[in-house]
């Protein structure tokens, strides 16, 4: 499981099995490769080095590794919302991030 943390550091969501989830175990989005997908069709962002970028390059979290010591599976409702997610991704290939510092 890896937890994203905002600017200011503080756990605002987290991956799980590819699926990302607020803290109130809503499915925002899935992660492929390093690519992360909302619910348009498109790259949303990109984790590089432990930061997630927009495709425009500016940071908007950073991921850190988490062992959670009693790690739930999805749901099932979890489940078909990650997946309706997947479902409507037509181009999965992730563009070149240039990354601004910012």
């Amino acid at each position: 499981m890896q937890i994203i943390k905002n600017q200011s550091g503080q756990d605002v969501a987290f991956i799980r099995n590819n699926i990302i989830f607020t803290y109130n175990e809503n499915v925002i989005g899935i992660k492929i490769g390093d690519c992360c997908f909302g619910n348009s069709t498109s790259v949303t962002g990109k984790i590089i080095n432990g930061f997630i970028y927009t495709v425009e390059g500016v940071i908007i979290g950073q991921c850190q590794q988490f062992v959670a010591p009693n790690e739930r599976f999805a749901t099932k409702d979890q489940l078909v919302k990650a997946w309706e997610i997947l479902s409507g991704i037509n181009d999965h290939v992730c563009p070149w991030i240039i990354v601004t510092g910012k």
